[in-house]
């Protein structure tokens, strides 16, 4: 439902027909002509001097950081005339993208009091928010007990549509829109009717995310008397700067887990995360007429008693995938609690949003063979229970044998803590390999994303569904999307205490600090069993949590950091396949290229090509800073499967010498054992560097994989 337009730069191809579409262009600012005092008369210029066209054109965004150029709408002609013209490196049309707690702090051992909550330089870190804009209103978004807005500062609060410049506080500082390129794709009719054209936000995404990054806190918290409690995020006092770029429109594309080589974002330098479970649950049961009793979630339940107090006739609907339409006979569905079926991606708030207009008393929602794990808690219009793909079968085959199925639903609430192993990777989680880089593990790492109560807009409904009357101050909401911010809150808390740090240390610090381990196990016989996957009840893979599930208390201090510099990137793009002059562009200076491969990136991982180690010894190297004061020495140990590959580490030991950012270098061999006899596709483990004496563990995960067989490649 969300459209990102006008930002990021996608490669697709062109539309030949005569009518005008959105295009981007690239050009070499060092080639601007000299009687052009600004780019923008450059941009100007060049359009003007276009072949004329049915409609004007104009230029609709111009960019300067980090890409120079400027998006318009445009015809074929006049894309074959900008082609031609001298500093245009790439042109090419805009695209339609999709989007993909009162627990979840406490859950990373975020609670309060904690001397990291009480941290004040927190406040000095601002988090960005790139969204579907903001309800600057909601109380998460108070500037109680803040200070002065951080002198570094520098952005603005534009005013628009029920926003204006005094919607911004001490907590939130900053908002903008940018709808030049929306405007351009939809124009003005289609638009949805009750969408802002300023930063506040009609969908609910952007101020239900910046709640669980940057939220205050807000005592008496909840959605309906379910995870009620104090709610806040994980860097309560970090500022927030609002961007809003997506708009309503369409349908959500959705999260694309469990299949492989799903996951998007995969470049060096984006944070990558995956999402899981936290240890909270709503459990509900479905009383069938038979005795027999099925378990499932539903946070629509607990309001609204009366599928509790007799048993209402059960309807089998149909099996839904994602090509599926909802389709319904209102008599044969009135009144009833219907049966519903999932495979893959369907809309289930849409389905359930149809099967209310149709007078339907409740939906019993099954997650089908594709996904037969994956159920979370949604908020839908209509009273719900969703159930796996085993619990469907039992409703299924009562509703087919059965010459009267009835059915009764009781709602247990919420279970707080501990309420089951965790954390699980979510089925809907996008999984790795990495398809365009396979030498760089992705994701990076896994967060909570399942049930997760964040803010919510006052415009709409908690399903966002026109039908949905309902107003709440919070929402459950599940996806990676949810993941995503709790990494960035405490990528703030870590940059509060280390201000000096960059991107890449910060991250490093997450990922070696992370954990393969669920937090809580009530089998007392495995007390540290690891991190499963949702969809297969298997073990997870890197694959599935890349370095593990981040610990923000540990990442604070972590001991050692993997830093990457200017010539790491310049050699992942000569990797691409970049040309000197493109370099030149993006980097802003000549550039050349090693002969280094991607896995010799100074990443927080290793990742290798089984192939490649087949056929001879491969020699990954890294370099480690010392990030805490004083001297220190660390000693290597590798663990992992034994019998397929050896993995020797040189030097086994790093010996610190207490001078500030100190670096040393080390190598880690990776070959096959003498009696393997045939490749193994998947083969992964940890190198991990122990403090002596002390207690710090730097973890760097190994993958070695088949290219050909996890990657297509």
């Amino acid at each position: 439902m969300f459209h990102l337009l006008s930002v990021f730069i996608f490669f697709l191809f062109i539309d030949n027909s005569n009518s005008s579409n959105t295009f981007i262009a690239l050009l070499d600012p060092l080639s601007k002509p000299s009687p052009f005092l600004s780019q923008k008369l450059w941009y100007s210029s060049i359009i003007s001097s276009l072949p004329a066209s049915s409609s004007s054109s104009s230029i609709i965004h111009v960019y300067s950081a980090p890409i120079h150029g400027f998006s318009a709408t445009l015809t074929p002609d006049q894309v074959k005339s900008i082609r031609k013209l001298p500093g245009v490196l790439s042109l090419f049309p805009d695209k339609v993208l999709h989007l993909h707690t009162t627990r979840s702090p406490s859950f990373l051992g975020l609670e309060t009091p904690n001397p990291w909550m009480l941290n004040t330089s927190e406040s000095n870190s601002i988090i960005g928010f790139i969204d579907t804009g903001i309800w600057p209103e909601h109380p998460s978004f108070s500037d109680h007990n803040l200070g002065p807005i951080p002198v570094h500062w520098k952005g603005q609060c534009e005013s628009g549509l029920k926003f204006n410049h005094t919607n911004c506080n001490l907590k939130m500082i900053g908002a903008r829109f940018f709808s030049g390129g929306y405007d351009a794709w939809f124009g003005q009719s289609g638009k949805p009717v009750k969408e802002f054209r300023s930063p506040r936000d009609s969908d609910g995404h952007g101020t239900h995310v910046a709640s669980i990054a940057a939220g205050s806190p807000v005592p008496g918290s909840g959605f309906f008397g379910f995870a009620v409690g104090l709610a806040r995020g994980m860097a309560p006092r970090a500022r927030i700067a609002v961007y809003k770029v997506c708009w309503a429109s369409a349908a959500s594309a959705g999260n694309e887990g469990p299949t492989l080589a799903t996951v998007a974002n995969v470049p060096p330098w984006i944070t990558t995360v995956g999402a899981g479970t936290v240890d909270r649950d709503f459990p509900a049961t479905i009383h069938l007429k038979n005795k027999v009793s099925v378990l499932g979630t539903s946070i629509t339940l607990m309001h609204d008693d009366i599928l509790t107090r007799k048993y209402y006739p059960l309807h089998f609907a149909a099996k839904f995938n994602s090509s599926s339409g909802f389709n319904f006979s209102r008599q044969l569905i009135k009144g009833k609690i219907v049966f519903c079926r999932t495979e893959g991606h369907v809309a289930r708030l849409s389905l359930g949003a149809v099967l209310k207009r149709a007078r339907a008393i409740a939906m019993i929602l099954s997650h089908g063979n594709i996904d037969p794990n994956g159920i979370v808690s949604e908020p839908h219009v209509i009273q719900t229970i969703s159930i796996g793909a085993l619990e469907g079968k039992v409703i299924e085959d009562y509703i087919l044998y059965d010459e009267n199925p009835m059915a009764k639903i009781s709602s247990q609430g919420t279970i707080s803590m501990h309420a089951k192993p965790a954390p699980i990777v979510a089925s809907f989680s996008s999984r790795g390999p990495n398809s365009l880089v396979p030498g760089i593990l992705k994701p990076d790492i896994l967060a909570p994303g399942v049930n997760i109560l964040g803010a919510w807009t006052d415009a709409i409904g908690p399903s966002g569904k026109a039908l949905d009357f309902r107003r709440s101050r919070f929402n459950i909401m599940s996806g990676t999307s949810m993941a995503c911010p709790h990494v960035s809150g405490a990528a703030a808390l870590i940059k509060s205490t280390h201000p000096d740090w960059g991107p890449n240390e910060i991250k490093s610090a997450l990922m070696t600090t992370s954990t393969i381990h669920k937090h809580y196990n009530y089998n007392r016989n495995k007390p540290f069993s690891p991190i499963s996957d949702e969809s297969t009840g298997n073990a997870a893979t890197p694959f599935d949590i890349g370095s593990g599930h981040m610990l923000p208390i540990k990442a604070m201090d972590p001991g050692l950091v993997f830093g990457l510099e200017h010539q790491d990137y310049v050699n992942f793009l000569c990797e691409l396949n970049y040309t000197k002059k493109q370099l030149q562009i993006v980097t802003g200076k000549k550039s050349h290229c090693s002969n280094d491969s991607t896995w010799q990136l100074n990443y927080p991982t290793v990742t290798v090509e089984a192939e490649k180690v087949w056929h001879g010894a491969v020699v990954v190297a890294r370099k480690m800073t010392n990030a805490n004061k004083g001297s220190s020495e660390y000693k290597a140990k590798v663990v992992g499967p034994k019998g397929y590959y050896k993995v020797d580490v040189k030097p086994k030991r790093l010996k610190f010498s207490g001078i500030s950012d100190q670096s040393l270098s080390f190598r880690i061999v990776l070959e096959k054992e003498s009696n393997m006899h045939e490749m193994k596709n998947l083969w992964f483990g940890a190198l991990i560097w122990s403090e002596k004496r002390g207690k710090h563990k730097v973890k760097c995960p190994i993958m070695i994989f088949s290219a050909k067989e996890y990657s297509g490649g």
